[in-house]
C-alpha cells in the first residue's frame, strides 16, 4: 500500500489515525514497509519525538513513556521487560555489598541497546538477538551476548555517560573488538561488528 498517497485523502487519514496511537519511536526508522509498520526519517524527526505509529509495533514502557519497536526486535523487547526487576533491587542485593544501579544508569543501558538494535536493523537489515541485561556489583549495567560471538558492554556508574565494550569469537579472541563509548550515539564500527550477534 502506498501510505503517503492513501493519507492524502482526508477521510482515509481520519480513519487511519483512529487506529493509531501516539508513542515514542527510535530515531533511525525512515520508511513504510508492506507489513504496515511505520518508520521515520531521522533527518525529519528528532529522537523521542511524539509521532504516530500503527499498532503492529511492539510497545514497551521506559521512563513512563511508550516506546515502539519493530516486531523483528521482539527478543530485545522481551529482555528489556524482563530486566525491569533491576529497578526494584536494593543495595547489597547479592549479599556481598553490591551497589544497586540507579534508574538513570539502567535507562542509559536500555536506550543504548534500543539504539544499536534499531540502527543495525535499519542499516544492515539484521535483527540482532537480545543480550542478557544484568546489574554489576558497582552499580553498573552489563549487556552481554553469549553465542558463537560474545560481546560485553558495561555501562558505568558515572555522572556522565561512559561505557566500555569487548567482543570476540569463541575461537580464542579471533576478530576481537574493544573500546569505550563516551556518548549514547551509535558507534558505527561497533554496530558493524554487532551484526554477528544475529
Amino acid at each position: 500500500m502506498d501510505v503517503k498517497n492513501f493519507l492524502k485523502d482526508s477521510k482515509n487519514k481520519e480513519e487511519y489515525s483512529s487506529s493509531c496511537e501516539k508513542v515514542i519511536v527510535p530515531y533511525h526508522f525512515d520508511y513504510y514497509d508492506d507489513d504496515n509498520i511505520k518508520y521515520f526519517d531521522q533527518r525529519k524527526h528528532k529522537k523521542n519525538d511524539q509521532i504516530t505509529i500503527v499498532k503492529s509495533a511492539i510497545r514497551i514502557e521506559i521512563e513512563g513513556k511508550q516506546i515502539a519497536l519493530d516486531p523483528r526486535l521482539d527478543s530485545v523487547a522481551a529482555e528489556i521487560e524482563k530486566s525491569k526487576y533491576i529497578l526494584g533491587l536494593e543495595d547489597d542485593w547479592d549479599d556481598f555489598g553490591a551497589i544497586v544501579p540507579s534508574k538513570d544508569i539502567y535507562n542509559r543501558a536500555v536506550w543504548l541497546l534500543i539504539n544499536y538494535a534499531t540502527f543495525i536493523l535499519e542499516q544492515h537489515k539484521i535483527a540482532i538477538k537480545a543480550p542478557e541485561i544484568n546489574p554489576g556489583k558497582n552499580g553498573s549495567i552489563d549487556l552481554e551476548w553469549r553465542n558463537n560471538f560474545e560481546l560485553l558492554i558495561n555501562i558505568s556508574n558515572t555522572t556522565h555517560f561512559h561505557a566500555s565494550y569487548y567482543g570476540e569469537t569463541k575461537d580464542q579472541g579471533s576478530n576481537a573488538i574493544e573500546g569505550f563509548l563516551k556518548a549514547p550515539d551509535v558507534n558505527e564500527d561497533l554496530a558493524y561488528w554487532m551484526r554477528k550477534l544475529a
